[in-house]
């Protein structure tokens, strides 16, 4: 069994784990966008591909599977999830079974919010949303907004895409 590591970055120990539990029975591939990701260094074979935004990196994956007979891929960033989850036939057509979640699944987990506020309502919970704000001298204020009525309760804070609490 040959396993494909997407994006490996750092991530050596993972890697590691991958080819002890393989042993001789199987390959682990790599890639990154980086040549200073320690991870690939780390791997049986690997690839220096370019990032997943650029024109023809999905193409160039699925070359590395057929090169490399790939029966596995998974991705260790957040972003390539995406991707996975909605090009899953075109791996599966080259033999290579990508290890993901729908893509209503992964589209879901990206920002739950969204998807489970109806959810809630539907479930009679009430679902609050805090938004947590660090002043100039460091002080937290909670900002929050809540629907009215008899429900359970729900908090949970909600970070935008740059790692900054909304």
């Amino acid at each position: 069994m040959n396993i494909l590591i997407l994006s490996a970055g750092t991530r050596n120990k993972i890697v590691q784990y991958f080819k002890r539990e393989l042993g001789n029975e199987g390959k682990v591939i790599a890639t990154d966008c980086s040549n200073l990701a320690p991870a690939v260094y780390d791997a049986d074979r690997f690839y220096l591909v370019p990032r997943i935004s650029e024109p023809g990196y999905l193409d160039l994956i699925l070359d590395i599977c057929r090169k490399e007979n790939v029966d596995g891929v998974f991705s260790l960033i957040d972003p390539e999830l995406s991707l996975l989850a909605k090009e899953k036939e075109r791996f599966l057509e080259v033999g290579a079974k990508p290890v993901i979640s729908s893509c209503e699944l992964v589209e879901t987990c990206f920002d739950k919010y969204v998807k489970n506020l109806s959810f809630a309502m539907d479930m009679k919970v009430l679902w609050l949303t805090v938004k947590t704000v660090l002043g100039h001298s460091g002080e937290v204020a909670e900002d929050t907004h809540a629907v009215e009525g008899n429900f359970a309760q729900i908090r949970k804070q909600r970070l935008e895409e740059t790692g900054r609490l909304k």
